[in-house]
């Protein structure tokens, strides 16, 4: 049993949240308002602080007895981002600030975040990798064989880069391009069923490289829970929770066009990295996912 503090309405509320305890039958409360949203009326043993985390309220629950877990997700994204909006020219932040003495276990997003976090932290506390889990839990679909159409992209706009040389690209060979940032679940799975190829690319620079080496797996298990070839740049948390066989990386745009033309001229290629996903898929279905809480 698990007790979730996070924001309701927000996807990281929703996924590493609401829906983590549904199946570890724990509960979910409003970080803010301390609202019960989902679950009895509790606090359980284990309580998970989601993206954000209220030190005061963590330290009187210490005090109890309960453990205390942070799930950083891509705080460090977020708050780089911040900064960068009154000092531009900033390129990192500091790691300790996470830290603090009541904090038993860190969740992150890949290896990269474990070694931001682990000079700072006393021996006692534990930093563990955490995954997402897939958008269709645990259930992997494979796109049914159909010509070629739709080239997609899921998420905050701000993070796909060259989108009008890209959407040009596909008009030109008859194809469209549909980038849309979804909040709702259902919606969201809709979308992915309607896409041929995914797409996930920006270009690094000052502003992505947080982005590139921190955020998590989400965009591209969730193309794969669908067996959806897909183009990525190199993002850490895709190269270390996706086998190499399961997806296109690239560095460019011009390598990005290239491996569009590949998979659209190339029915095999489009076969074979559809299989490879689906197998890499497997390893993220809520279930697996939910021994990793387990074991906390």
């Amino acid at each position: 049993m698990i007790t979730f503090f996070g924001m309701p309405t927000r996807s990281s509320g929703i996924i590493r949240g609401l829906q983590i305890a549904t199946h570890v039958g724990g509960n979910f409360y409003d970080k803010n308002s301390l609202v019960l949203i989902s679950g009895d009326n509790k606090i359980y043993p284990k309580c998970v602080f989601i993206r954000d985390i209220n030190k005061s309220h963590a330290r009187n629950l210490k005090n109890k007895g309960h453990k205390i877990i942070y799930d950083l997700l891509d705080r460090p994204v977020a708050d780089l981002h911040r900064e960068q909006g009154i000092n531009p020219k900033l390129k990192d932040i500091s790691w300790k600030d996470y830290v603090d003495p009541c904090i038993d276990v860190f969740l992150v997003n890949n290896r990269k975040c474990y070694e931001m976090l682990e000079d700072h932290i006393n021996p006692e506390q534990k930093i563990v990798i955490m995954p997402h889990h897939l958008i269709t839990g645990n259930k992997v679909e494979k796109i049914p064989n159909r010509p070629i159409k739709n080239i997609g992209y899921l998420g905050t706009m701000d993070q796909l880069h060259s989108k009008e040389e890209i959407s040009k690209f596909c008009e030109s060979k008859g194809l469209k391009l549909l980038a849309k940032n979804i909040k709702s679940h259902k919606e969201c799975i809709d979308f992915l069923k309607n896409i041929d190829i995914g797409l996930i690319y920006v270009d690094h620079n000052d502003r992505t490289d947080y982005v590139l080496k921190y955020k998590p797996n989400t965009k591209l298990t969730n193309f794969q829970a669908f067996g959806i070839p897909t183009i990525c740049c190199k993002y850490i948390s895709f190269e270390e929770h996706a086998d190499k066989r399961s997806y296109i990386k690239v560095d460019n745009t011009e390598d990005l066009l290239s491996a569009i033309n590949d998979l659209i001229s190339n029915e095999s290629l489009r076969s074979q990295i559809s299989e490879n996903s689906l197998k890499n898929a497997e390893n993220f279905k809520i279930n697996r996912i939910i021994e990793k809480y387990k074991n906390l």
